[in-house]
């Protein structure tokens, strides 16, 4: 049987069990290092939990998705930088700093599982008591969550990741190898939650959500639906990559705005996560209301001869401002 500890004794990973690939560095942004992306799905009824982590299982063994079946590993990597003035180098400086690199098993098994999995059964209350879905007689307007603090647990339970370093930093090897993935069903009197974990390092919200749509075509019974995904060590900026030195590792391609004028476009960011309280909560925005401010925006540009035509996604992101805006402490 394939393991994912070589032995007992030693405890150290085999790595002629994997497909070994860097993180390109493009991913590998320091301050989102830690962070581990949770995204939830509140499904109305009772699901077959079963039936999802088969389907789930079958997901991870299809082609290159056993990519979302990871382990990631920091590599030190000896890196050269040098100081100029005026294209003149006045400091050439040698650093040892941390990559990453996803270490993809090449068969999942008991011992080497694609995912880690939870189940939760609390039948005995609705999920707008718990707190994760709006009450029906609320449901015509939008409505404000619970504090995000007040319910993680149900999104990501304790026992999982909260930042990376946890997996990362262990001194447990078993936690030290342990999948990127992680899922937790919570089973309400009348809903279902399901939760996805990831660390940022490895993909976004939108990607997650891809994993969710792959993850449904799958569960209907549909795999040759599933779309493909990028290979393990397919070159995503290879098309665009004029600029580079053709010597330069694809892992460590990049595109970046200089460090000081990056550093100003953040610094009002900076100082309200500094000195302002956040508080993060779930919006619900009903779909019917949506589509009423959708056709009312519409029908107003088609009077004043706008050509674009407002989404969806218009009306939530000019929401989303309106909050946003209203929370400054100083007018604009």
């Amino acid at each position: 049987m394939l393991n994912c500890l070589k032995s007992s004794a030693t405890n150290d990973v085999v790595e002629a069990d994997y497909d070994v690939v860097p993180v390109p560095l493009l991913h590998q942004i320091p301050f989102a290092i830690e962070i581990m992306l949770t995204v939830g799905l509140v499904v109305s009824g009772q699901l077959d939990t079963q039936k999802l982590r088969a389907a789930l299982e079958e997901l991870t063994n299809l082609d290159q998705w056993r990519k979302i079946g990871s382990r990631i590993r920091r590599v030190k990597t000896k890196v050269r930088s040098t100081t100029a003035l005026h294209n003149w180098p006045l400091l050439t400086v040698d650093t040892n700093q941390d990559r990453f690199a996803l270490h993809i098993p090449k068969r999942f098994s008991s011992t080497c599982p694609a995912f880690q999995w939870s189940e939760k059964d609390e039948r005995t209350k609705t999920a707008a008591a718990a707190g994760v879905s709006p009450n029906r007689s609320a449901s015509e307007t939008v409505v404000f969550h619970p504090p995000l603090s007040d319910v993680v647990h149900y999104y990501r339970p304790p026992h999982f990741a909260q930042v990376l370093s946890d997996v990362l930093k262990s001194g447990d090897p078993v936690r030290r190898n342990e999948s990127i993935l992680s899922v937790s069903v919570v089973t309400f009197a009348d809903a279902t939650l399901i939760s996805i974990t990831l660390p940022h390092l490895f993909t976004d919200a939108v990607g997650i959500q891809n994993v969710f749509a792959a993850w449904a075509t799958m569960t209907a019974g549909r795999p040759q639906d599933v779309p493909p995904v990028v290979g393990f060590a397919d070159d995503i900026l290879a098309e665009i990559d004029g600029e580079y030195d053709p010597a330069l590792k694809p892992e460590d391609r990049a595109r970046a705005t200089p460090n000081l004028k990056y550093l100003i476009q953040l610094l009002p960011n900076i100082m309200e996560m500094v000195f302002a309280k956040q508080e993060t909560r779930v919006i619900f925005l009903p779909d019917h209301v949506l589509e009423r401010l959708k056709g009312e925006a519409n029908a107003e540009s088609s009077e004043t001869k706008t050509a674009s035509e407002v989404s969806q996604a218009d009306i939530v992101s000019a929401i989303m401002m309106k909050v946003r805006v209203q929370s400054f402490q100083y007018p604009i």
